[in-house]
């Protein structure tokens, strides 16, 4: 398929080729993106030049969108970063096989995986990270289909952070629930909330570095554990300093939640966190 640049004396030009270049046609249908855009095909509500139904999942690594988790994994490598866009994604995500950081953009708060109903695990992996999700309503497994989890270890030491993870009904009480960690696999958890999971919010083992079973689902802290405390050890003290700096800095901190930093819960971390901030390790 062609399609015409427009504009007087545009060259006709391919968008349509094995492997497609992510630049031109981000949903692989063979017209180019600029066209589909200027002739009203696609929408662009945020003036990006790519198509808005291409932008929920994002190869950022590779530079290609997908429209959901599942296409995006299926196509990544070891290495790939995939950001997801606000939204409910109604599938169950396998990330095993491959070392991927899936993580949303905007936090657990407005992004989740729900796979209630489906009859499985909302998220399997044996490596990786995981980040910035709700994951909900795991009814089943990948490996048992009566023991399974919202998450689901099936090997390895993953990265499970800034999570919440709630609304698992096993059926039958088998094993399982929130987590299920399966023999020899051993997941670290950064602040990860575990709510209303049945028969339990985690079975197996794992490295805690800030978890959190709060005694009803809602509301919640603006973080996960409480305001300030950064590194979800469950306590504001020096340690969160450097987390803390980095979320001021750079809006995100390879080990923190930076929901953690916004201590007067106004959106993002400023001036204001920092007095307050301050604050909180003083009266420590």
């Amino acid at each position: 398929a062609t399609s015409q640049i427009i504009g007087p004396g545009a060259p006709i030009r391919s968008c349509y080729a094995v492997p497609v270049n992510p630049g031109l046609d981000c949903n692989h249908n063979g017209e180019c993106d600029d066209v589909e855009i200027a002739m009203g095909w696609s929408m662009d509500a945020n003036g990006t030049g790519v198509p808005d139904q291409c932008e929920a999942v994002h190869n950022t690594t590779q530079g290609v969108y997908y429209k959901s988790i599942k296409a995006a994994m299926s196509e990544a490598v070891n290495g790939d970063t995939i950001v997801v866009a606000p939204g409910s994604y109604y599938e169950g995500v396998d990330m095993r096989g491959r070392n991927v950081t899936l993580r949303s953009s905007d936090g657990a708060g407005v992004t989740e995986i729900d796979v209630t109903g489906l009859g499985t695990s909302g998220v399997a992996m044996d490596g990786g990270t995981l980040q910035g999700f709700t994951i909900r309503g795991a009814s089943g497994g990948v490996v048992y289909s009566n023991a399974g989890g919202c998450v689901e270890v099936t090997a390895g030491t993953p990265l499970i952070r800034q999570c919440i993870i709630r609304d698992a009904q096993l059926p039958g009480g088998f094993l399982g629930g929130g987590l299920f960690v399966h023999d020899g696999a051993l997941p670290t958890l950064q602040t990860v909330t575990f709510c209303n999971n049945t028969p339990q919010a985690i079975w197996g083992s794992y490295t805690n570095q800030g978890v959190a079973f709060p005694p009803n689902c809602l509301p919640f802290f603006p973080c996960a554990t409480m305001a300030g405390d950064v590194n979800g050890d469950d306590v504001v003290n020096g340690w969160d300093i450097t987390s803390f700096v980095e979320c001021y800095i750079d809006g995100d901190s390879s080990y923190g939640d930076c929901d953690c930093a916004d201590v007067v819960t106004g959106g993002g971390v400023n001036d204001a966190d920092v007095q307050a901030f301050i604050g909180l390790l003083v009266s420590q």
